[in-house]
Parts: C-alpha cells; sequence; structure tokens
C-alpha cells in the first residue's frame, strides 16, 4: 500500500509539473487558466481514487481478518480468537457484533456438550435397558444394560431389529407403535438365556426431525421384583399358617382341660405337656421372625472377638445333643484346635446351630454329622456333613426361602421346625459378604458350606 501512495504521489507531481510548464509555454491566459483546472480536477480525482482504494484495501483486510476467524470458529471453538479492530476502522462495529456473536456461539457449544456428555454418560449407565429404533426398523443406539439384560453379542450399529431382537413380541409391540403412533407399555414372559424373565416393555414415539419417527424402547425387568413380591406373599400366608397350628391346638387342649377332662390328673398331664410343646414351638418361630429382622435392618453389628471355633462348636453340640440322642446321631468334630475366627459370638452361633440343628433334623437314624473347617488367606471356611435324607435337586434352588420346606407333609413327618433355621443362615452369610453353597442327593445326605471373608 505504501507503493502505491509513493507512486501516485509521484505521478501526481509529474503532472502538477506538466501543468506549470505548460502554463509557462502557452501565451493565451484562457488557455491556461483551463489548464490549471484540468491539473487540479485530476490531480482531486487522483486523491479520491487513492482513498478509495485505501478505504478497500482497509476493509478487505478486516474482512479477511474476520473470515478467518469465522472459519476458525467452525472448526473448534477453542482456537478461534475475538476480531480486535481500531474504533476508527470502518468495519468496527461488524467486528463487535461479530466478538459478540463469537461469544453466545462458544457459551451455547460449551453448555451443549455438557448437555450432551451427561446424557451420553446418562444413557450408558442407566439401570434399565434403553435402544433407539428409527423409521426403518434399525437400532441405532442401545445401552449396556440393553445389552446385557437380551444377552445379546454386541455388533456394529446402526443394524436391522432383527439382528438383536430375536423375540416376536417386542418386534412386535414396536412396530404397532409406528403403525398406532402412540406409546404401549406392557409386561411380557421373554425365554433369555434358557430363562423365563419377566420384562416390563415401554415404547415412546417420538420425532427427531419433522418428517422421521423413532421409537425409545425401555426393558425394564421385574423378574427379582416379582420374585421377591410372591416371597413376601408366601411369608405372609406361611407365617400365618405356622402361627395358626399351635395356636389351635392350644386353644384345643384348653378348652378340653376347663371341660371334664380337666378332673383326669394323667389327661390334665398329658395336654398341659402338649400345650407347653406347641407354645415353646411358638416362642422358637417368634425368635426366628425377630432374628430376620434384625439381620435384614442391620441390628445385628456388634464387637468382634477371637473365638476358638473347635470348643465353640462342642459347646454349641451340647444344646443338641438331646435330639441327637433320639436317632443315635454319631458327632465328629475336625476342626483344628488352633483355628480362631475373628467374629461376634451372637452371630457365630446361629450360623452353627441353624446348621447342626438342620443335620439333626433331617438325618437318619444311626447317622453321622462331621464339622470341618479351612482357613485361607482372606477367607474361612466351616463344613458341616451329614448322611441325612437329602434334599432334591429341584428343591435346593428354593431351600433358603424362608418356611420352604419341600413337600410339607413329608417333611413334617421327619422334623418339626419353624422353617426359618437355613432364611438365617443365608441372610447372615450375605450380611457378611460370604457365600453358601450346597451338595445334596437323595438318601446320601447334605454338606453345607459357608464361607466369610476373615
Amino acid at each position: 500500500m505504501r507503493y502505491f501512495f509513493m507512486r501516485w504521489a509521484r505521478n501526481a507531481f509529474f503532472i502538477m509539473s506538466m501543468t506549470f510548464a505548460l502554463l509557462l509555454l502557452t501565451p493565451d491566459r484562457v488557455m491556461q487558466f483551463q489548464w490549471v483546472w484540468i491539473g487540479w480536477v485530476f490531480l482531486l480525482s487522483g486523491a479520491m481514487a487513492a482513498m478509495s482504494a485505501y478505504r478497500w484495501w482497509e476493509q478487505s483486510r478486516d474482512m479477511a481478518l474476520i473470515s478467518a476467524q469465522y472459519k476458525e470458529m467452525t472448526k473448534s471453538y477453542r482456537n478461534a480468537n475475538q476480531v480486535l479492530l481500531p474504533p476508527d476502522a470502518s468495519l468496527y462495529p461488524l467486528s463487535r457484533e461479530f466478538n459478540e456473536m463469537q461469544t453466545t456461539v462458544r457459551r451455547e457449544l460449551i453448555a451443549n456438550r455438557r448437555q450432551v456428555a451427561s446424557y451420553e454418560t446418562l444413557f450408558a449407565n442407566l439401570p434399565i435397558g434403553v435402544l433407539t429404533v428409527d423409521y426403518r426398523h434399525r437400532i441405532v443406539d442401545m445401552n449396556d444394560a440393553a445389552w446385557q439384560m437380551l444377552e445379546r453379542r454386541r455388533v456394529t450399529l446402526p443394524t436391522n431389529e432383527h439382528d438383536i431382537l430375536k423375540h416376536f413380541i417386542l418386534v412386535e409391540i414396536i412396530r404397532r407403535t409406528f403403525e398406532k403412533r402412540e406409546n404401549i407399555r406392557q409386561v411380557v414372559a421373554l425365554n433369555i438365556g434358557g430363562k423365563q424373565r419377566q420384562i416390563e416393555i415401554t415404547t415412546l414415539l417420538h420425532q427427531p426431525t419433522s418428517d422421521r419417527d423413532e421409537v425409545i424402547v425401555l426393558l425394564y425387568d421385574l423378574t427379582t421384583m416379582l420374585t421377591l413380591e410372591q416371597m413376601q406373599a408366601d411369608f405372609l400366608a406361611n407365617a400365618s399358617h405356622e402361627f395358626k397350628t399351635p395356636l389351635t391346638a392350644i386353644n384345643g387342649f384348653i378348652e378340653t382341660l376347663q371341660g371334664p377332662a380337666g378332673a383326669d390328673a394323667a389327661l390334665r398331664e398329658q395336654f398341659l405337656g402338649i400345650i407347653e410343646s406347641e407354645a415353646r414351638r411358638m416362642t422358637d418361630l417368634v425368635n426366628d421372625v425377630l432374628s430376620l429382622s434384625r439381620i435384614q435392618h442391620g441390628q445385628t453389628v456388634a464387637e468382634n472377638s477371637i473365638i476358638p471355633l473347635a470348643h465353640f462348636t462342642d459347646e454349641l453340640w451340647q444344646t443338641l445333643q438331646e435330639s441327637a440322642q433320639q436317632k443315635n446321631i454319631t458327632f465328629k468334630n475336625t476342626i483344628a484346635p488352633d483355628i480362631e475366627i475373628s467374629s461376634t459370638p451372637e452371630t457365630l452361633k446361629a450360623l452353627v446351630v441353624n446348621l447342626l440343628s438342620n443335620a439333626v433334623k433331617y438325618n437318619q437314624e444311626n447317622g453321622q454329622i462331621e464339622v470341618s473347617a479351612q482357613v485361607e488367606k482372606n477367607v474361612w471356611s466351616l463344613r458341616v456333613k451329614d448322611s441325612g435324607i437329602g434334599i432334591p435337586t429341584s428343591q435346593q434352588t428354593r431351600i433358603f426361602e424362608r418356611f420352604y420346606r419341600g413337600d410339607a407333609s413329608r417333611q413334617r413327618r421327619i422334623a418339626d421346625g419353624t422353617g426359618l433355621g437355613l432364611a438365617i443362615v443365608s441372610e447372615l452369610v450375605q450380611q457378611l459378604n460370604g457365600q453358601i453353597h450346597l451338595q445334596s442327593q437323595v438318601g446320601v445326605g447334605t454338606t453345607f458350606t459357608i464361607t466369610l471373608p476373615k
């Protein structure tokens, strides 16, 4: 630009020099006056042209700067800078508007990216399955919970819905949502991985664009919840029955004793013994229910102490001697004398007594019970093995349920009890972050092994 002005000044000086030379060489005054005007007009025109050219150059430079920053902003808002022009620049008002727009866009982009990141995190970590099906019936998005719930191998998305959704009822619900343009909510039974599961399917129709529909599918596994509800209903029914049975017996014998039979001393002694037995049974039932309640509400926490396991087990076995002698059961304690466990006496007692009591109740005449223990680096385990009647395979998954006793009539003929012993053991083991393992064969015997952290 400096070269342009130097050239313009040189040309202007040349023109002015030629004009004065012509004035000196022209005798006619009129002609001199005309040459002066021509020179000045040419000079003014040149000046105006130079000023216009300068303004054009200045605007082109500023516009190029704004354009460059706009391109940077479209690529990445992080690299874009504001356009700084002097206040007297012709494009200064435009640069201010551009800078304000850039600030607004940057703020909106940051907010949108934060929101998208939050949605993506929420979508990926939702405990329910979520998948999106587009108008072409392709699955375009699917979160981790949906892959796991449907037990499908991950594939690249988008893909046809039939490649992933192998259940006709699920595909049909999605199709009806598209056709009827209404949301659907339905609980269906799906066979997943060879197991029957109750899945609540909710479809939500939405339009990401003005002319294209999509369906968001929510999958919620109700199997565990429905199982718990059934267990609660069974618990109430069984508890009512277990309480009603001894109460009925107690009331019946009391009414009998209030009649003429009460005068018979032998009969009165017999009936009072039955009443005492039924009352003790009710007391045991109440205690077991309260124990379960305390375990579930975390009310069993107490200070741990070091307990010699072999000696502790021998002492607990003494409380079961009477029941064991009726069946002539042999007890064998193979726990090493030097094994010591850090636990609360109440917790350890509940575990050992319930396992030993169960082994006595369902053992056979002249049967055996063997107790052993093992200590490893981070865990210790207790094993109670009996030579009892065994547990059928079909019942082994349910024996830790409250009041579950398999064939109730057969079990009651074999042994009496509250039906809560193994439920208490299971609840305690879960609360202590341990595991319980069962091995059993009908007519051979049963082995329970509990493993707990040290």
